[in-house]
Order: structure tokens, then sequence, then C-alpha cells
């Protein structure tokens, strides 16, 4: 993200680097083991697993015609070894979560409490203290739910598994606990927010927008219209999208934005400002929206905002892309109502 970044790594340090994982794992030296090499050669990591650690060890690379393949290289190695980041879990994390949001109410609850269980005999396992009624239990949780889960992220292909028993386990573990921290995160933030609310002068309410507002009209001097929207904007910084979104959902999330900025507008006082925005770069979440709102609403008229020149479209309208100025794709437009 952001500028190019990179670091000079001098070639005897990398060979020692590289020495010690060999060090580390001497079963890489003792026998043939397969791999799938996938970070690209300019990465420190990628670069000892494609080439410097098969010339020390037998470990073989293997590499897919694609990044985006890379469940369909891991079905056709079927690897004993694997080699990955925190960066990669963190995504195969995000999937977990988005995947099991969108399940119906059953499967949410049985998700949340495997992963209760999952979570409690992750650390009995890494504290030596698992019991064997813990282990079957588990096996249970991984035959019902854990299975599906590894499916969905390309780990598992339907009775093949494509990585060893030890090594899903462990990037099993590692999710959990990720899946873990991420959710003592969310309450701790959670839990600060509230507070902030508490000392200050703010009253929360949620509120379906796409519904009639609980206010009374013409109420507010200003309203900020943030919509729900796919978030391609975000696309750098939110990769799991891509697994997320379907073609349908700019076009649901459309009609959705419509309501709320017209159900939005009733609540803006003559001569009072209106402000939508999105973090998509979509032209039916923004423009359309803009000009369906315009059409149906004669008492409001669009307005220009303060913004650098190099934001501004010609229709008035603010847009950011990441490719030019560095950031998220935002869409913001201004709307005032007539005195």
């Amino acid at each position: 993200t952001g500028h190019p970044k990179g670091a000079l790594v001098t070639h005897g340090k990398h060979l020692a680097a590289t020495r010690s994982v060999a060090a580390h794992y001497p079963t890489l030296v003792e026998k043939e083991h397969r791999t799938v090499a996938y970070l690209p050669l300019c990465h420190v990591l990628g670069r000892d697993i494609a080439v410097t650690l098969p010339l020390l060890t037998q470990l073989v690379p293997h590499i897919g015609e694609s990044v985006e393949d890379l469940p369909a290289t891991l079905f056709e190695t079927a690897p004993t070894v694997l080699f990955t980041v925190p960066r990669y879990l963190q995504k195969l994390a995000a999937q977990v979560l988005v995947q099991a949001g969108q399940t119906s109410p059953i499967k949410r609850f049985a998700y949340g409490r495997a992963m209760a269980f999952a979570r409690a005999h992750v650390k009995r396992r890494w504290a030596n203290e698992a019991t064997g009624l813990s282990v079957l239990a588990h096996a249970a949780w991984r035959a019902a739910v854990f299975k599906r889960v590894l499916s969905k992220i390309g780990f598992v292909a339907g009775s093949l598994h494509l990585l060893s028993a030890e090594l899903i386990h462990f990037v099993g573990s590692c999710l959990k606990l990720l899946l873990d921290r991420q959710s003592d995160f969310e309450r701790q933030r959670g839990h600060a927010f509230h507070q902030q609310l508490a000392d200050s002068t703010i009253n929360l309410i949620a509120h379906d927008a796409a519904r009639a507002l609980p206010f009374a009209d013409a109420g507010f001097d200003r309203v900020l219209v943030d919509a729900p929207c796919t978030g391609t904007g975000t696309l750098r910084h939110n990769p799991e999208i891509r697994w997320r979104l379907q073609p349908s959902d700019i076009d649901e999330l459309a009609q959705k934005q419509k309501s709320i900025l017209a159900n939005a507008s009733a609540a803006v006082r003559r001569g009072g400002r209106l402000i939508y925005s999105t973090c998509s770069v979509e032209p039916e979440e923004n423009e359309d929206v803009v000009r369906d709102f315009l059409s149906k609403h004669a008492n409001f008229h669009p307005i220009s905002l303060d913004a650098p020149v190099d934001l501004q479209t010609e229709s008035g309208t603010i847009r950011t892309w990441p490719h030019r100025q560095q950031t998220d794709g935002f869409f913001v437009a201004g709307f005032e109502r007539e005195k």
C-alpha cells in the first residue's frame, strides 16, 4: 500500500537466514518435500522458497499458473510443507468471517459454538493438555463445521485433504487464534466507543435507513448519508471483497442507496445541505443514484463541494482513485434544499 517500498538484503545475510530455516527444520534436508511458491520473487520469503531453499535442501517448489488459482495449485501439488505469512492467514480469516456472516442463522450458531470449543481446544493442545474426549469432540466439530470452512478457502476438496493433517491443524490453529484476537479487538473498540458516547451529548440511534427515519421532517441543518455499498474502492485494503461480492449486489445496493438517500432528504430543513458518500467506484452506486435522486426531488439542487481541483468532477462531485491520489476510491456528492 502507498508508495513503493523496499529493503536491501546482502547476499550473505540472505544465505545465512535461509540456512537458519534449514537448521530449524532438518526434515527439509533429510528427505524430499513439496511446497507451493506463490509469493513474488521480490519478496524475501518468496525468493527463499522458490530459489534458495531448494538449493540448500531437498525442497521442491511448485509454482501455479496464477496466484488467483492458489487453491487449484494446492490441490494439484498436495504439498508436504507450506510456507506462509501472517497477512495471508489474515486474508483467510477474513474470508471465514465474511462467509460465516452470510450463512443461515443455524449455520452461524453452529459456527459460533464450534469456534468457542476450538479456541479452548487449541490452547489445551498447545499446552499438551488435550484429553481423549477433547480430541474426539474436536474431530466431530471438524467433520460437521471446520471441514466445510476449509473447503471454502481451498484447503480441502471433497474427501481429499490438500495438505497433511499436521499442516491442516497448524493452519486451523493460526486461523482460530487470529479470529480470537480479532474478536477481542472488536469488543475493546466497541467498549471504548460506547464510553465516549456516554461522556458526550451525542444520541446514538440504530435504525434501518431504508425505511422512513424516526425524525421530524426538516429537522436538521446538515445530513450525511454514508451509504452501505460494495466497497470496491477499498479493494487494496480489503481483498476478501472479491470473494464476497456478486454481480447482483451492485444493483441491490443501488436500490437500497436510493431509498436511504430519499428518506434522509426528508430530514433536511429548507436551505439545509445533504451529503451522499460511498467507498465504491461503481457508477451505479454513485452518479446513477445522484441522477435518480435529482429526477425525483425537484426541491433539491446539486452543489459544488470545496475540494482540490484534481478531486472534482465536471458535475461538481468528488472522486478519489487509488492509482491517482494514493488513497481508497471514494465518491461524494452534495445537495441543497430550496429555501
